[in-house]
């Protein structure tokens, strides 16, 4: 479907997607939605898909160099698509949506609609720091949102996006700053309570 052609038939429409067994993780950049959903993934062998790395894949064309060269609407608008189609597939799975996608509300009706969707709740601070440590190790420098400092920025996005991640989460997971086996524990315990049924099944058949 051309890029240019896929908004005029989403439209403002609120679609009913197929019918498959997905969970949604959803957070702000650096919560762990890609360690967690591949760890999690891994744990009841099921397939994982990370939005933005599927951005990428299509595009051929880092993040950085998406946002460079062609802008941020048309960033915003691959990446609808690429949502549409992921959560459009027969494909049970377990996704990691990218942290500024619940900005749109198509994106949250086609998320809330046809996954469970777990938030991955974690503290300004410890996002910070995570920013700090991480984000110059990592294969490309993500481009910056607003003119604000780090700080103010993440803070500001954060109270931004955090009434969309509680408005479509089915679960939510707080998350302290510790070590990733501990918090994947966390998630796993929480999924085995609160998750879906065919999720607890294949949790407690894991091997």
């Amino acid at each position: 479907m051309q890029l240019m052609n896929f908004r005029l038939l989403f439209g403002e429409s609120e679609i009913l997607m197929a019918q498959t067994r997905k969970i949604s993780l959803v957070g702000f950049r650096f919560a762990g939605k890609t360690t967690f959903g591949r760890a999690l993934a891994d744990e009841i062998s099921i397939r994982f898909m990370d939005i933005d790395s599927l951005i990428v894949q299509s595009a051929r064309k880092s993040i950085s160099e998406i946002f460079k060269t062609d802008g941020a609407a048309y960033f915003r608008l691959l990446e609808e698509k690429i949502i549409y189609d992921t959560f459009n597939s027969d494909i049970s799975s377990i996704i990691a949506v990218g942290g500024g996608a619940v900005s749109s509300s198509k994106n949250r009706k086609i998320i809330k609609n046809n996954s469970y969707v777990v938030y991955l709740d974690v503290e300004e601070s410890v996002l910070l720091s995570r920013y700090h440590r991480l984000e110059m190790q990592k294969d490309e420098f993500r481009p910056r949102l607003t003119s604000l400092s780090l700080e103010d920025e993440v803070s500001f996005l954060l109270h931004q996006r955090k009434p969309y991640y509680q408005e479509i989460a089915d679960l939510i997971i707080p998350l302290e700053n510790a070590l990733i086996s501990e918090n994947l524990n966390v998630i796993i315990s929480k999924l085995e309570k609160h998750g879906p049924k065919w999720l607890k099944n294949k949790l407690a058949n894991r091997n």
